[in-house]
């Protein structure tokens, strides 16, 4: 079989340009306005390194009908260790739940299918609004709590302020954990665990077996969700009516990008984002070490068959672990057809929030404006991403290598801190890319570097399924690079992409950090703006979340919904184009 060299040094550097920019121009950012003198500042200030008021009463007990309330607040230790705790909680949390879920998806087919049906619900993120629904779930007067109460319940744990951004944390961060180390262990050889059996491990060992097994997924699980919870903003914004939930750096980063954006330069902004750079290094290094590899070994695995046919009783712990998240994600739908959820622990549903949506033009363009992007960009992502992807396949050597860690910085990166670098390298520039003149271009082209990498990830998986000697035959037979490409490995490939895709353009159009930031930089004012929807979003959830609430879910739900059309629009319109090339 003939080789044809695609040259792959310039299709890794070639396909990855868009994505070393905008980490270029970040780091360029951050460096140009006294980096080290900002970060002095903030280290400085009231409230970072220790606690502003002192650290608070960390619980409290209400008593309401008989039963014991106890309220879990939290302590503040300042703003940095208090993020580095979250983050440390909701990794820790939710990569164990997330070995539990595989476990048992390992073990019984019973328990795959409840994993199987409830994983994809629960990928589903509403931001803010997510946050919201488990706020109001933890109210004392009218969610589950004041519930139990009447039920009589002796005692009921109420985690509000500082616990309560941790434990929404956790629930945010479950269905990427899952999805991380469930793939990886359900590779597992199955004739090790069998020996194991043999052996007479059960229980406890077996589990333990399997999570020693699937160490390097745990350890990027970790990581992952680490970096998550380290950089979401809808939890603090959300939870914001409690000061310890303003005592975290995601917060005040965002806060004062607020202000910078209305003003000067803040060197608060800029020492509150190198903050977050320097607690994230130690895992920005740890995932680039462990990430690209845990992907080659997912894609190279495949699946086992589960060992036990399993039962009801096996359902049931796999559907309690992950109910909580599909629960949560459930409510968030919901609560786009509801037209109270102010006096009872569950939404009263109608129809008010979509005839609300009509009278706000500004809500509609956003969701419009969300969509149009997200399909935008992944029919941009398809024909350069996925081809740098095979690329790699074909050359493996040091410009995949250097390929795969270019697609992999941008998701191990806070995204507040990639907002505020590329403000800081463009704005008053007065160039195409000055967010000040128009934020559109440097959104999308944030947008691309940060999300890019999702799709990459499992283009390059997909690929390993198609053989490449049809590719070869095709070049051999006469078929330029693009033909061959299009007409051989295209077909075959965009099945297989059709879910990554899709996920892909929603979590586009559920962006935050960029969305909040540069986002709304040129306004979003009536129907004719081009700030995206979370930008939005999180205006009027911080205004007031409760009467706002159900019209944002409303509208996330619209553009979701907008952005799965013209998605499958953008992939069928590629597969006709690729049968096309046939002749």
């Amino acid at each position: 079989m003939v080789r044809h060299k695609t040259g792959p040094l310039l299709v890794a550097f070639t396909a990855s340009l868009p994505v070393l920019f905008v980490l270029a121009s970040a780091v360029y950012g951050l460096a140009s306005f006294s980096p080290l003198g900002s970060l002095l500042l903030v280290l400085r200030e009231p409230g970072v390194l220790s606690p502003a008021g002192g650290p608070g009463e960390p619980f409290y007990m209400v008593f309401r009908d008989g039963t014991r309330i106890l309220v879990v607040e939290g302590f503040s230790l300042g703003a940095l260790w208090n993020s580095l705790l979250v983050a440390a909680f909701a990794a820790i949390s939710a990569t164990a739940l997330a070995v539990a879920v595989s476990v048992l998806s390992y073990l019984y087919a019973s328990a795959r299918l409840v994993m199987a049906a409830l994983l994809p619900v629960s990928m589903l993120s509403f931001p803010f609004v997510d946050a919201y629904v488990v706020k109001r779930v933890l109210s004392l007067d009218y969610g589950l709590p004041a519930f139990f109460a009447n039920m009589h319940f002796p005692v009921v744990v109420v985690p509000r302020g500082l616990a309560g951004v941790a434990f929404y944390e956790v629930l945010a961060a479950t269905p990427y954990a899952v999805a991380i180390v469930a793939p990886y262990m359900l590779g597992v050889p199955r004739e090790e665990v069998e020996a194991a059996v043999q052996l007479g491990a059960r229980g406890a060992t077996l589990a333990k077996l399997l999570a020693v097994l699937s160490r390097p997924a745990i350890y990027v699980s970790l990581v992952f969700t680490a970096v998550l919870a380290l950089d979401d903003v809808s939890g603090p914004l959300v939870f914001s009516d409690d000061p310890l939930a303003r005592s975290l750096l995601s917060y005040r980063a965002y806060r004062y990008f607020v202000s910078t954006a209305t003003g000067a330069i803040s060197s608060q902004g800029l020492g509150y984002s190198l903050l977050m750079l320097l607690a994230s290094t130690p895992l920005i290094l740890a995932g680039l070490l462990l990430y690209p590899r845990l992907m080659e070994q997912i894609a190279a695995a495949g699946r086992t068959r589960p060992l036990r046919q399993g039962g009801l009783r096996e359902a049931i712990a796999s559907a309690v672990l992950l109910g909580p998240v599909a629960s949560l994600r459930v409510l968030s739908v919901l609560y786009a057809f509801t037209d109270e959820w102010l006096r009872s622990p569950l939404p009263r549903l109608g129809l008010e929030p979509w005839r609300s949506l009509l009278v706000h033009p500004d809500l509609l363009r956003a969701a419009l404006n969300s969509a149009i992007y997200a399909a935008a960009l992944a029919g941009i992502m398809l024909a350069v991403v996925v081809y740098a992807a095979w690329s790699a396949r074909l050359e493996e050597g040091l410009a995949a290598a250097a390929q795969r860690l270019a697609y992999t910085v941008p998701i191990l990166l806070p995204g507040i801190v990639v907002a505020y670098g590329l403000y800081l390298a463009y704005a008053g520039t007065g160039s195409p890319l000055d967010p000040l003149r128009s934020p559109l271009p440097l959104l999308l082209l944030g947008y691309y570097a940060r999300r890019s990498p999702l799709l990459y990830h499992a283009a390059e998986a997909a690929t390993r399924a198609v053989p490449a000697s049809l590719y070869e035959a095709a070049r051999g037979l006469g078929a330029g690079t693009v033909k061959a490409y299009a007409a051989t490995v295209m077909p075959l490939l965009l099945p297989q992409l059709a879910a990554p895709l899709l996920y892909t353009s929603l979590s586009i159009a559920g962006e935050v950090s960029l969305s909040v930031t540069i986002g709304g930089l040129g306004g979003a004012e009536g129907f004719h703006h081009t700030a995206p929807l979370m930008y939005l979003v999180a205006s009027y959830m911080g205004f007031s979340g409760l009467k706002y609430a159900s019209l944002c879910a409303a509208a996330t739900l619209a553009s979701y919904g907008l952005t799965l059309l013209l998605t499958l629009t953008v992939l069928f319109l590629y597969l006709f184009l690729a049968r096309k090339s046939y002749g």
